[in-house]
């Protein structure tokens, strides 16, 4: 018979990484052999939405939040393109990527901004003192979010869910844990 990781009186963490929510549970795997749990499933809205709504908030801080405003309203279809090409990103990029992430900028947005403006975004954003430019850089029909900035969108989810997780692992019945089960 071959060894398993998670022997008899192993604690184990089951972090379990949602859309919405992030959750966390203990179990311990008594002398028997069977599952006890040692602390009930606990966490928040850590999840990837929350990545999301940092996008949303760089988008509304690049193009102004009443042209984002508009452009959902006008061209929804267009504008869940965009988030939907940020999705596909989110899920591969690296914390150690240094390559830029570029995205298809809908037109809608560019259109917008100019109504509002009565200026291109590459007009005014070359140009501007606006902190923005530190954060992305336009190429044709493509935002290019810098990998520093792309980075900071996981940075609230994730120093959320460490602080969680540090706190159980220090409280009883959860000290002791050996193995944590991300999923």
């Amino acid at each position: 018979e071959g060894s398993t990781a998670l022997e008899n009186g192993t604690k184990y963490l089951i972090l379990d990484l949602g859309g919405g929510t992030v959750d966390v549970t203990v179990h311990e795997i008594n002398a028997e052999g069977a599952l006890q749990e040692v602390h009930r499933a606990t966490g928040g809205c850590w999840g990837g939405a929350t990545v999301d709504d940092e996008f949303r908030q760089l988008i509304a801080h690049v193009f102004g939040g009443n042209v984002l405003e508009q452009a959902c309203r006008r061209y929804p279809n267009e504008v869940l393109d965009l988030f939907l090409e940020f999705e596909m990103k989110k899920r591969t990029f690296e914390s150690n990527q240094t390559a830029s992430v570029p995205l298809k900028c809908p037109v809608c947005l560019f259109e917008t901004y100019k109504e509002i403006n009565g200026a291109t975004i590459q007009e005014n954003f070359g140009t501007s003192s606006d902190s923005a430019k530190d954060l992305v850089e336009f190429k044709r029909d493509k935002i290019i979010i810098f990998a520093t900035t792309f980075k900071r969108l996981f940075e609230n989810s994730i120093s959320q869910i460490i602080h969680h997780v540090n706190g159980l692992l220090h409280t009883a019945p959860v000290t002791g844990v050996t193995t944590i089960l991300m999923v």
